[in-house]
């Protein structure tokens, strides 16, 4: 090696050790300003490896300039980086006490979240956007407006389609008969998750069930004329439900997640009741692809339902079996969407 560059890789050396230096300064700074104790001890013990290292490397590098053979600071560095070497044991024992405290620090936080925020509160439907609860047996009547002395003024908090597949999903609410409606058309292609709507709760308020003995959701369904007379559309129109209660958990009505309990419409134009019991938990399944994931081990066969926000709609293909709804296009109109304390038959 001539001595320029001898020269330029002892300046880039400089760096590196001025480098690891600085870090080693500005971490062991940055950890003692910081108030978590977990990640405050990770910081400095870091800092302090960093300038161990840097140190040990910088001794190591200048017996290979000073001496006269380069012999001895090779097997120094052999020994000092073999498996069985106290450096290497002494950052695999840093690498597992970090990762040890890493998952300490993960379920810490955690707790701390859930004690800040309370993850377990039935008041998490403030989320969606509803300004309080109330109590009635009236979820949604769909008899929206934007006066000022009304306060129900949208019926539909969200709309979901699994774009990956093309799947497309739109609501409205009609008026124009003695009760209104809402109208949901929708297109789902095989093999996506379908198309589903939430209903937004009455008065933009969650509703309270708590002591109301109030056992069944209730609401009307049906397939409109104007999409039996099409032959593009979908005559067998199905719907499964899903629930999001006050802590803004999803709850599938079904035995398992995705195991739906599909409901036929009637393809005569006519409004089919469709009832669902809340009474039988185990018909109920946590859903796990939204909503509030914090839920403790008694819930799972427990489904809260003290306060509900809202009720999503799957609709699709009624296959007649449990499961997935099958794929199409079609439309369907929902109406008087309420709680009861009895089965409710078509009058």
């Amino acid at each position: 090696m001539n001595r320029i560059d001898k020269r330029k890789l002892e300046r880039y050396e400089m760096v590196v050790y001025i480098s690891l230096l600085l870090l080693a300064v500005v971490l062991g700074f940055v950890g003692n300003g910081i108030n978590q104790e977990v990640i405050k001890a990770i910081t400095i013990n870091l800092a302090s490896e960093l300038l161990a290292v840097g140190i040990l490397f910088f001794f190591i590098n200048r017996m290979f300039l000073l001496g006269d053979s380069d012999d001895l600071p090779r097997k120094l560095l052999d020994v000092l980086t073999r498996d069985n070497s106290p450096l290497i044991m002494k950052f695999d024992l840093f690498k597992s006490e970090l990762y040890a405290r890493i998952q300490q620090m993960s379920k810490q936080i955690g707790e701390e979240v859930n004690t800040k925020l309370d993850l377990d509160s039935n008041e998490l439907y403030s989320f969606h956007g509803l300004l309080g609860k109330r109590r009635g047996m009236t979820f949604q009547n769909f008899r929206v407006s934007r006066d000022a002395d009304c306060e129900n003024t949208n019926a539909v908090s969200f709309l979901w389609a699994d774009t990956f597949y093309g799947n497309s999903v739109n609501a409205k609410v009609i008026s124009k008969e003695v009760e209104p409606f809402l109208r949901i058309e929708f297109q789902s292609f095989e093999p996506s998750l379908g198309c589903n709507i939430a209903v937004r709760s009455q008065d933009q308020r969650a509703i309270e069930l708590r002591g109301q003995e109030l056992n069944y959701l209730c609401f009307y369904a049906r397939i409109p004329q104007e999409a039996l007379q099409s032959p593009d559309l979908l005559q067998d129109v199905g719907i499964a439900i899903r629930l999001v209660n006050g802590k803004c958990q999803h709850w599938d009505y079904g035995d398992k997640s995705g195991e739906y309990r599909q409901f036929s419409i009637k393809g005569d134009g006519t409004w089919t009741v469709v009832c669902i019991d809340l009474q039988d938990k185990k018909r109920w399944s946590h859903f796990t692809g939204d909503g509030n994931q914090y839920i403790n081990q008694d819930e799972m066969s427990n489904a809260d339902f003290s306060v509900v926000s809202a009720i999503v709609i799957k609709v699709g293909k009624f296959l007649g079996i449990r499961g997935e709804l099958g794929y199409g296009k079609g439309m369907v109109d929902i109406k008087d969407i309420r709680f009861s304390p009895d089965l409710v038959k078509m009058s």
